[in-house]
């Protein structure tokens, strides 16, 4: 028996464990191939693909995408092959991004290369009606024959599908199950409705406990292993997705990338090159070259126009040709900088360049990147995780505690503990310090402390990254599922290691106030009426700023 429905902390509010202990969970079950369908994302892909690979797992990749506002509408689907991951991300996407988002008419325009598991039955009889691979799903138990979903599957002549779906991964997690659905819902623990939460049972249970659960629909248990043997997708290879030239179909990066270059360096240097430029440039030249990331340098020049002053930094100061296209501001040659610190040949990953930007420039900057590369450019995500402060607070309002209670304690505790430290040795810890000796701690309090523990690390929702931005030559949605932020800014679904595993080139565009405050000084020199060619300023050879630092 093989489970399709797992979900992890990722189903965001939902699932309770992280996606590794699900993994070696599974393993310890005995289960040799485990599916991740967290809800409507694709958040825990990459970690996912990595635990499965430690644990010795075969991965099955899926989501469940529901409908909003309607929970009886939803579908887990599970990839095939790589056309039905592209199809995937675009599902996603739409499901995100579409305020009309129909979940029944969406669906059929990306379901090649998936299969479609649904509870639904007017859904199972539209989908097949629509030619698309789909399977009727049982839930946690055998349906009676009498019941719509097997009446319609029969009729239809589609197989059902055993989906004992799961949540948490031990009986007794349905406490911080609970909690979770709480602290979502807004509500007191005691006035949680019972659709507002998985039923008790929904943990992942041995293969045994499920076939012998399901033995009374033996049919299902192996179309379940059918389905299974035809999921061969074990996840994106894209390589390395560099960003695309701007405006040059079919043009060669690397003759740009020696044109901008060279005329750069002609900038810097005077008309006349010396035998050490060229040689530095040509070196440089035919690594990037061999390394295929000519495209990266020319795309992050372009970037640094839509501001007047900015600053590359990081081991990206050890590139001639970064200065040269004026994407750093120090000449490596003259400080002695190596260039195989940024690059070498032994180097699998790209290049990484962060650019600061004056700090009231930045979001303007990110905003014209957006607009130059339509559908596809999006901004890195960061997952936001339950911190203690934050669990312990949101713990207390669920047990119906007011603002000043929580506050008179939560304003007192570490801003981190151990997770494995009890809540009595916290309570002591709090106590022994001198501000707190008169505060008690009764009851629900040492339960509040021990359930915020386990929401310690948990993912909360998602926020924009501070400047991480991807550009692909094709869609982005082709490669990862977007989701609009706060900001209204189009987001990626992963965070920065996994979007760097999976691949993607991410671009750093960073605030920096003292760049706004170098930009205000020069503009003052100027309205004062001095010549000042910034140009021509070389700070660190300037007798009389030598003076002020010493």
């Amino acid at each position: 028996m093989i489970p399709l429905t797992v979900r992890s902390s990722y189903s965001l509010m939902w699932g309770t464990a992280y996606v590794k202990q699900v993994c070696r969970h599974a393993k310890r079950l005995g289960y040799k191939r485990l599916a991740l369908t967290d809800i409507d994302n694709l958040y825990g892909l990459w970690p996912f693909l990595t635990a499965c690979k430690r644990e010795g797992i075969s991965p099955i990749v899926g989501a469940e995408v529901t409908q909003p506002n309607n929970s009886r509408k939803r579908a887990v689907c599970l990839v095939e092959d790589d056309t039905g991951y592209r199809n995937l991300c675009r599902l996603l996407t739409r499901r995100h991004m579409d305020e009309d988002f129909d979940l029944e008419a969406v669906l059929p325009d990306h379901a090649s290369g998936l299969v479609v598991l649904t509870q639904n039955p007017d859904l199972l009889r539209t989908w097949h009606s629509a030619g698309i691979t789909v399977a009727a799903a049982m839930p946690r138990n055998p349906l009676p024959p009498t019941h719509q979903l097997r009446r319609s599957a029969r009729h239809l002549g589609v197989s059902l599908v055993a989906t004992p779906g799961s949540f948490f991964l031990h009986p007794q997690d349905v406490t911080v199950h609970r909690l979770l659905r709480a602290i979502e819902r807004n509500t007191s623990l005691s006035r949680l409705a019972a659709d507002d939460a998985a039923p008790q049972d929904a943990w992942l249970a041995a293969p045994q406990a499920y076939i012998r659960r399901f033995a009374i629909c033996p049919q299902a248990i192996r179309t379940t292993h059918e389905i299974a043997e035809r999921l061969v997708f074990k996840g994106p290879q894209f390589g390395i997705v560099m960003p695309p030239l701007l405006n040059r179909n079919g043009d060669d990066p690397d003759r740009h990338l020696r044109t901008a270059a060279y005329a750069g360096a002609r900038e810097r240097y005077g008309e006349e090159l010396s035998e050490g430029v060229v040689d530095r440039l040509e070196h440089e030249l035919l690594s990037i070259a061999n390394m295929g990331f000519s495209a990266y340098f020319l795309i992050v020049q372009n970037i640094i126009r839509h501001s007047p002053r900015t600053c590359g930094r990081g081991s990206g100061a050890a590139s001639l040709i970064a200065y040269c296209l004026k994407i750093t501001n120090v000449c490596p040659l003259k400080h002695n900088l190596y260039f195989e610190r940024f690059l070498n040949p032994g180097r699998q990953d790209p290049p990484d360049i962060d650019v600061d930007f004056a700090w009231d420039e930045r979001d303007g900057v990110q905003q014209a990147v957006l607009a130059q590369f339509p559908g596809r450019a999006a901004m890195v995500c960061n997952h936001v995780l339950f911190q203690p402060r934050m669990a312990v607070r949101e713990t207390a309002k669920v047990y119906g505690l007011t603002e000043s209670e929580i506050a008179r304690v939560t304003r007192r505790l570490p801003w981190y503990w151990r997770l494995e430290t009890p809540a009595a040795e916290l309570i002591t810890a709090v106590q022994a310090r001198p501000e707190a000796r008169a505060l008690d701690f009764p009851p629900p309090w040492p339960e509040i402390l021990s359930r915020a523990q386990r929401l310690i690390g948990t993912p909360r929702h998602l926020a924009v990254h501070s400047g991480g931005v991807v550009i692909t030559p094709a869609p982005i949605d082709r490669y990862v599922p977007l989701e609009r932020a706060t900001k209204e800014v189009p987001i990626i679904q992963w965070e920065k290691d996994a979007a760097e595993e999976a691949g993607l080139v991410k671009i750093d565009l960073l605030g920096n106030r003292s760049l706004g405050v170098i930009r205000d000084a020069v503009a003052n020199v100027r309205a004062n009426g001095e010549d000042f060619d910034e140009a021509c300023w070389v700070p660190e050879d300037d007798f009389a700023t030598q003076q002020a630092v010493a």
